[in-house]
């Protein structure tokens, strides 16, 4: 991920209103362009065992919530014939093999 540069930055004066939009607003010219950018989402090494914790609880509780409300009965037994594809909701984050 590129940095912002001073340039990038508006003044204390100019920014009220204008802060996240506006530097990210490069990247979404350069993706609406067609051009392709390496962007990371980068945490300091202090919160970066946190970070990754609450990352792997919260994964846990999606597919735990998901086994709950489409694979498994009132009983909380698993379903004799489960769907074969994922919902229409999650189609885009699960894929068909994940499913399985």
């Amino acid at each position: 991920m590129t940095t912002p540069t001073e340039d990038d930055i508006p003044s204390p004066n100019e920014a009220k209103g204008k802060k996240g939009i506006m530097i990210m607003k490069k990247i979404v010219r350069a993706r609406s362009e067609g051009q392709k950018l390496e962007l990371t989402f980068n945490v300091d090494t202090c919160c970066k065992t946190f970070v990754l914790r609450k990352a792997e609880l919260l994964l846990r509780s999606f597919r735990t919530s998901l086994a709950h409300k489409y694979l498994k009965d009132d009983k909380g037994d698993y379903l004799e014939n489960p769907p074969i594809q994922p919902p229409a909701k999650y189609a885009s984050i699960v894929s068909e093999d994940i499913w399985r």
